[in-house]
């Protein structure tokens, strides 16, 4: 009967190891593919991403949206829909009156597109880091590579197809 029980410890415990690295790796994802990808814009209109996006923005906190808007806000032609780009935001961890009361409105002004992931479903799991913005490469629905960028100068670069200096990329694991 020990045996039975070390066994059945050794299983199990084989199984919650396996449960929490699969649970890590999904903590810190990017999608593979954008054709499933459905949220509603600032102005609470339904988008999908169209098979010729060639980029997605995405940002997950204050800091990488200040950076999307001090990047495109100001210029004076549509940068992003010229090059196929969309901006993802996800807005779950803001509080429910302050989105209604203070970010959409604001979001709204903007002269570009914010797809907005109010609840987290589909971008919780998407990798950020603070004050940075998440560039996806796309070719049809497949994403290429991933890029973190931290730097107003580099995300225009990388969205115009320039080479950026002081940007990291990543290519997806097969």
């Amino acid at each position: 009967m020990r045996k039975n029980t070390n066994l059945s410890h050794k299983v199990l415990t084989t199984v919650v190891a396996g449960v929490l690295s699969c649970t890590a790796v999904m903590l810190h994802a990017t999608p593979e593919e954008t054709d499933n990808i459905r949220m509603r814009d600032q102005h609470n209109m339904p988008v999908a991403i169209p098979q010729n996006a060639q980029y997605l923005l995405y940002v997950g906190d204050l800091e990488g949206k200040n950076l999307i808007s001090k990047t495109f806000a100001g210029t004076e032609q549509d940068v992003l829909g010229d090059n196929n780009a969309y901006v993802v935001a996800n807005l779950s961890d803001e509080p429910t009156e302050l989105v209604h009361r203070y970010t959409l409105p604001k979001l709204k002004e903007l002269p570009y597109q914010v797809l907005l992931d109010t609840t987290g479903a589909q971008t919780d799991t998407w990798e950020h880091e603070p004050g940075a913005v998440r560039l996806l490469r796309l070719e049809g629905h497949q994403v290429t590579s991933v890029e973190t960028i931290a730097s107003p100068e580099a995300l225009l670069q990388a969205v115009t197809g320039a080479t950026a200096a002081g940007s990291t990329t990543d290519t997806p694991e097969d």
